[in-house]
């Protein structure tokens, strides 16, 4: 895989996932609906950088998966530290299901969006056809 189509496809595998936050509509704050959020959120955006990435993409994805993760858990935390609420296991703990759900989501994603493109004539294709 290229240098600049592994840039492009963690790239939009990061675009994808920040803009769902926006795009996608309010439906409470529920910890059910927040969950089912990441799962599919994360799920998206690793089948999109997959499909882009068109060969092996799990460990770049699971990368931004983690980085997202830490930026937001970070974010969390400063929120909380002023009126020192929430310490950063604290934190893991409330979001510990959709941590582990969002990765393995991102795990799905990663291995549909390369089944996907291998099934459009990209480098699975031609892999087992020669």
């Amino acid at each position: 895989m290229s240098r600049s189509r592994l840039a492009a496809a963690v790239l939009t595998m990061t675009a994808i996932a920040l803009a769902a936050g926006v795009l996608l509509p309010d439906l409470g704050q529920s910890a059910a609906w927040s969950l089912a959020e990441s799962v599919l959120v994360f799920f998206l955006a690793a089948t999109a950088g997959a499909w882009l990435a068109r060969d092996r993409f799990v460990v770049p994805a699971l990368a931004v998966w983690a980085l997202i993760w830490t930026v937001v858990a970070w974010m969390l935390y400063l929120v909380a530290a002023p009126v020192h609420q929430a310490p950063i296991g604290a934190i893991l703990q409330y979001n510990w299901l959709a941590i582990v759900l969002s990765g393995a989501a991102t795990v799905a994603g990663a291995l549909c969006g390369r089944v996907l493109a291998g099934r459009q004539g990209g480098p699975l294709v031609a892999r087992h056809t020669g």
